[in-house]
């Protein structure tokens, strides 16, 4: 199993619930620059973006697949609701809403490119953007009031991918002050000890140990044709 995943991106709750699990795993550091070249695009995600699961031969992408498949795996560890309860699907509503609110929000705040091709537009639109972070941190905050957990009444894959994306803002936008409920969620989790192991292994701290096996070089990861290496695939 590796996992490929950058610095600061939602790909953080994957090695977070890697670590939770306990599941034997590679990891593949990627930048921006590397995701966004031909090579990775052509041998592991036409979309240019992290986190990508190769496992078994078979590449996964998008975060909320991911996640279901590794939680659904261990049954055991209780990260997901049974398939056809009804907490199943206030998971499948939350994992939506991150995907098309909370993260589509941020997007113009890391891109605004993408949004107005005139450089001296960029800060209006991040300004515009922000507005729109506010208002999806602001319901995070309302639905954090009273409760340890995003869902159910144990740490869950939706407590990891919340975790990865709300420290995004974290700072610009004062928790603390603005929003304390997500602020004392965010500190919750930091002290969890398998997201302390996740944010260790981000930052380059921690390479090896426990369930992580050890980190594969991108520069290693393709063939001189520019494709995944067969045997990373079938790890």
């Amino acid at each position: 199993m590796i996992l490929f995943y950058s610095p600061g991106a939602c790909s953080l709750s994957e090695i977070v619930v890697l670590q939770w699990l306990g599941i034997p795993h590679h990891l593949c550091r990627v930048t921006r620059d590397e995701r966004k070249g031909d090579t990775y695009r052509s041998a592991v995600n036409p979309q240019g973006q992290v986190p990508v699961l190769v496992d078994q031969g078979e590449t996964l992408t998008e975060n909320a697949a991911i996640l279901l498949l590794l939680g659904d795996r261990h049954p055991e560890s209780s990260l997901v609701p049974a398939a056809g309860t009804r907490d199943r699907y206030r998971l499948y509503r939350w994992l939506s809403w991150l995907d098309s609110g909370f993260h589509a929000a941020h997007s113009p705040v890391f891109a605004p490119q993408r949004f107005h091709p005139s450089e001296s537009e960029h800060e209006a639109v991040r300004a515009h953007a922000r507005e729109a972070v506010r208002g999806q941190v602001a319901q995070l905050d309302a639905h954090l009031e009273g409760r340890e957990h995003v869902l159910l009444d144990h740490r869950n894959i939706l407590d990891a991918y919340v975790f990865a994306m709300a420290r995004w803002s974290e700072e610009s936008l004062d928790y603390a002050r603005a929003y304390p409920n997500v602020a004392r969620f965010l500190r919750t989790m930091r002290a969890d000890a398998g997201v302390a192991e996740a944010l260790e292994i981000e930052s380059g701290t921690r390479t090896a140990g426990g369930a992580l096996l050890g980190h594969i070089a991108w520069a290693d990861a393709v063939d001189e044709r520019g494709r995944l290496r067969a045997e990373l695939a079938d790890r």
